[in-house]
């Protein structure tokens, strides 16, 4: 049985690399293959309600690259997933 190819190096098994990073799943530009995603948290100032909650979110969601976007008021951030190669800074 064949290994799957993984940016040249051999996968210790299906569930991550080597490395233990869990690297499996993105192997280049192919359409067919997810993306690669980051996920940083970011501070938000200026919310007061559930509402600046629903609308930051929306605004997130709409930027080209954004994946997932989760807003929390308590702590006035916001945790987003987003391709890096598709959003600017």
């Amino acid at each position: 049985m064949k290994e799957p190819f993984h940016l040249g190096k051999p996968l210790a098994d299906a569930r991550g690399s080597e490395s233990g990073r869990g690297e499996v799943g993105y192997f280049g530009k192919d359409p067919k293959l997810p993306a690669p995603v980051e996920k940083v948290t970011i501070p938000v100032g200026g919310m007061t309600c559930g509402a600046c909650v629903a609308h930051v979110r929306k605004t997130l969601l709409k930027t080209p690259g954004v994946s997932d976007a989760a807003v929390n008021l308590m702590t006035r951030e916001a945790a987003v997933t987003f391709d890096p190669g598709a959003v600017s800074s």
